[in-house]
């Protein structure tokens, strides 16, 4: 019967620090998860900041990505293409200059004369069209005050003069932007 008192004296000296070991081991692990978490959420969304300003995308990435594109009429790809859709907030106190634009994802940049673009910010309208070797901007000097926003809409396709070289095969692009504080 002594040992039993014991263990049971030696247990409720132990029972404190194994409490706390677990408390620990739990708190270690919910830190880990929300750090570790990718900042895209059910609703497909990605977000990523740069310098003073947040990105938002409605896709997962801040990646366009057309699989086995196909030549189209400037009429239909201005109108009828993907549109990517992305918001842009100042999440600081000062102004924020900045720039936006798009950089094809391979080294040869194959695609860049016959991939064409418009862009379209907040509630203006769709802009003239561009083409990629020579106007990559989404955007270019833009300025947002400290806590505004602005929505741009992207939408992208291959001329329709282009040769069947390109036909079927998959261009990629990434959004990108460059910051300064004004």
């Amino acid at each position: 019967m002594n040992k039993n008192i014991e263990f049971n004296k030696a247990f409720l000296n132990l029972l404190p620090l194994l409490v706390i070991v677990v408390l620990a081991f739990v708190v270690l692990l919910g830190t880990s998860y929300a750090y570790l978490k990718p900042s895209v959420d059910s609703s497909n969304t990605y977000t990523m900041q740069i310098g003073n300003l947040e990105a938002t995308y409605e896709a997962k990435s801040n990646v366009i990505n057309i699989s086995k594109i196909k030549p189209v009429s400037d009429l239909e790809g201005s109108t009828k293409s993907r549109e990517f859709v992305f918001t842009i907030k100042n999440t600081s106190n000062v102004r924020t200059s900045y720039n936006i634009y798009l950089s094809e994802n391979v080294k040869d940049t194959e695609f860049a004369n016959v991939i064409k673009f418009v862009t379209k910010k907040s509630k203006d309208d769709y802009s003239d069209l561009k083409v990629l070797s020579q106007d990559n901007y989404i955007d270019k000097n833009a300025i947002l005050d400290a806590g505004e926003f602005v929505t741009y809409r992207v939408r992208v396709w291959l001329d329709e003069a282009a040769n069947d070289s390109y036909y079927n095969k998959d261009f990629s692009a990434s959004i990108a932007i460059a910051t300064s504080e004004v």
